[in-house]
């Protein structure tokens, strides 16, 4: 295998201990579109327990995906449950018993015509655990309020309870309205665990003003307070062209929208309050319409990305004035996949890149590949990730921020190269482990021969040997810093494209 890529691998495949314990709720993304072209439903997903490229699942899906989206898994990573705002299937693309009519109301009656083709709000949807409940969930959803004399509008937040038995879902209570307010922010709905680890926080913005709706759902349901903070929102511009997001280790909260621009708190998990505001203009003129614009943060939880259709910014949160972390990215180069391939919404993947959706249906995805390195070091790829089958306008699920007391947010090494199979981690066993130096390095009974490598904490290549037909080696490395290397063994011929590693602490 030539040098150059062998050594891209052993930095892309650089893994976290313990990355197998992860929390992988989030680890399969059901993505897809109706064109009408072809027979049944196109789709596709990404399974980030293989691998970080989609997989076609061309007329598996019984519901059309579009906009309105969210799925959630086991915490095995091992798909449960998706919706596409209006319908809820299973693991196998089947609508579940009762799990129709979701959201249903004049706007699928009339404006939809009875179908449930391309649900509106795109981050109006949720799946989550019921707390203290493991084979009951719930879905969070906002039904689209409309009437002849009225646009758009959101008044009502709902739930639907779901069951399973003997691994059967099953639609227990529909449409249950939880909260009602005259006016709500559509597109804001974002959610994280209490720092008990079992409840959930759910934020969700509303008029007049600059009224913050915090929900704790615990075992006795939702209880509500509000929150007033920060400045009053655009009634004419506010209302479903931003986002908001908690960061991945969960002391922050953002919102945005091209008219507030970026407002970041701190947020408290014990009590579900916001604080300390500090704001960045990303656009100094307020536009004359409505226009859309999305934000995701780093897995490190250090960078925002901000994006308004055409252009990519980062704010460095560690500047105390967000403006002076300002730095733009890139802007779009104009393409079309067949329609514009403009910026549509972010989403942070558990491979520790940002995905970001175009806002008219195509079959590819832009892709931020290191989100945790300052400015154009973060490797933004316009069109990076081509996809199977066309994805529906701005579709990518919505899910609570998960693995927020772990260590890692993210697993590094999903991850494939060069557009080939990916590759599949496997454990490597190296002992004594913490070690003082002199160590033992067993090779797998399969795999006696390949090339070994040991990686300090800052990439750095520290050893490189051909090994052939060992069952074990013994590495004295006495000599090298105290911290953490990375014990790396990639096989010659290496059919099943295997690479065995393992983390060492060296005291």
């Amino acid at each position: 295998y030539p040098m150059t890529r062998y050594f891209f691998l052993i930095i892309l495949l650089f893994s976290l201990q313990n990355t197998n314990a992860q929390d992988k709720r989030d680890y399969v993304w059901p993505l897809g579109y109706n064109n009408m072209l072809e027979d049944g439903v196109e789709s596709f997903l990404f399974n980030f327990n293989e691998s970080d490229q989609p997989i076609d699942n061309q007329g598996v899906s019984e519901i059309e995906i579009s906009r309105a989206l969210s799925s959630i898994c086991d915490k095995e990573g091992n798909l449960l449950l998706y919706t596409n705002g209006c319908q809820i299937a299973d693991a196998g693309g089947k609508m579940i018993k009762n799990g129709y009519g979701i959201n249903d109301g004049i706007w699928i009656q009339e404006f939809m015509q009875d179908t449930c083709r391309g649900y509106g709000g795109s981050k109006n949807v949720m799946l989550l655990e019921q707390p203290l409940a493991e084979t009951e969930y719930i879905l969070l959803h906002t039904p689209v309020g409309y009437t002849p004399t009225e646009s758009v509008h959101y008044d009502t937040l709902k739930y639907t309870t779901i069951k399973e038995e003997n691994g059967h879902f099953e639609v227990v209570d529909k449409n249950v309205p939880y909260f009602v307010k005259e006016y709500i922010l559509g597109g804001y709905l974002s959610a994280i665990q209490h720092v008990n680890q079992k409840d959930w926080w759910i934020i969700i913005p509303s008029f007049p003003d600059n009224i913050y709706n915090t929900f704790l759902l615990d075992e006795t349901g939702f209880n509500h307070f509000e929150q007033s903070i920060g400045p009053a929102f655009d009634f004419d511009r506010s209302g479903s062209s931003g986002s908001a997001k908690f960061s991945p280790d969960g002391s922050k909260y953002l919102l945005h929208n091209p008219s507030e621009n970026l407002l970041l708190y701190d947020f408290d998990r014990s009590s579900g309050e916001l604080s300390n505001l500090r704001r960045a203009t990303i656009k100094t003129e307020l536009p004359e319409t409505s226009v859309i614009s999305y934000a995701e943060f780093s897995s490190n939880s250090r960078f925002i990305y901000i994006n308004d259709l055409d252009t990519l910014w980062q704010v460095d949160t560690w500047e105390e004035d967000l403006n002076n972390g300002l730095e733009f990215i890139d802007v779009w180069d104009g393409s079309e996949d067949p329609f514009p391939t403009k910026f549509g919404r972010m989403q942070l993947a558990p491979n520790c890149k940002i995905y970001i959706v175009t806002t008219s249906g195509s079959k590819s995805m832009h892709i931020i590949h290191s989100p945790n390195e300052k400015g154009q070091a973060c490797n933004f790829e316009q069109r990076g990730i081509r996809l199977p089958q066309f994805n529906g306008s701005n579709s990518i699920p919505n899910f609570p921020r998960y693995r927020i007391d772990e260590e890692e947010k993210c697993d590094p090494s999903i991850t494939s190269l060069f557009g080939e199979q990916v590759y599949w981690r496997r454990d490597l066993e190296v002992y004594p482990n913490p070690s003082s130096g002199p160590i033992e390095i067993v090779m797998p009974e399969i795999h006696t021969s390949g090339t070994l490598v040991i990686i300090n904490a800052q990439g750095q290549v520290m050893h490189q040997e051909q090994v052939d037909h060992a069952l074990r080696l013994s590495k004295d490395i006495s000599n090298y810093p105290s911290g953490m290397y990375a014990i790396e063994f990639l096989p010659d011929d290496n059919r099943d494209r295997v690479i065995y590693t393992k983390w060492l602490v060296l005291e």
